[in-house]
């Protein structure tokens, strides 16, 4: 029984983990969101007794999931925090978490490549702020003292710390 539930609210057992990430992104992306069932945002606990727990379960229930460790339970009616756990001790859906999520940045840096060449302002201000630091796109504050003098700071134990750069 558990594993019909299992195929049912889950992905095509013959699509590729390419294939079934891909798709299961765009629709996260299109607003559709993952597949899960109807019913309780959390499992009953009468609804945790009988679920798949194998690495391979846990992995169809992330990629359908888009990543997201919550709707990935909801799939397969376990709690979150037992979910994650489980993707905690296992290297292997540690590792496809953070591959669907690399995948997923992918994807937003390539909407934000395309609002860049449509040359939508706010897009061209992110992305010079975020990766355009080194060539001093960056907002920054300076902290100086009155009047653009060095700062000295006073400590409670009487002990003072100041710039060590002294104006000759």
């Amino acid at each position: 029984m558990a594993r019909h539930k299992e195929d049912k609210l889950i992905n095509d057992p013959g699509e590729s983990r390419e294939e079934s990430l891909s798709r299961v992104i765009e629709e996260v992306l299109s607003g559709q969101g993952p597949r899960k069932p109807r019913g309780t945002v959390l499992p009953l606990p009468s609804q945790r007794t009988h679920t798949p727990r194998t690495v391979d379960a846990i992995s169809r229930a992330l990629v359908a999931a888009g990543g997201r460790v919550s709707y990935a339970a909801i799939i397969l009616g376990l709690t979150p925090t037992y979910l994650r756990q489980r993707i905690r001790d296992s290297e292997e859906l540690t590792s496809l978490k953070d591959e669907i999520q690399e995948f997923r940045i992918d994807i937003a840096e390539s909407k934000l490549d395309k609002k860049v060449l449509e040359e939508k302002y706010p897009a061209i201000q992110f992305l010079l702020e975020s990766q355009g630091k080194s060539r001093g796109y960056t907002k920054r504050t300076e902290l100086t003292g009155a009047e653009g003098s060095r700062l000295i700071f006073e400590f409670s134990d009487g002990s003072v710390d100041k710039d060590e750069k002294e104006d000759h």
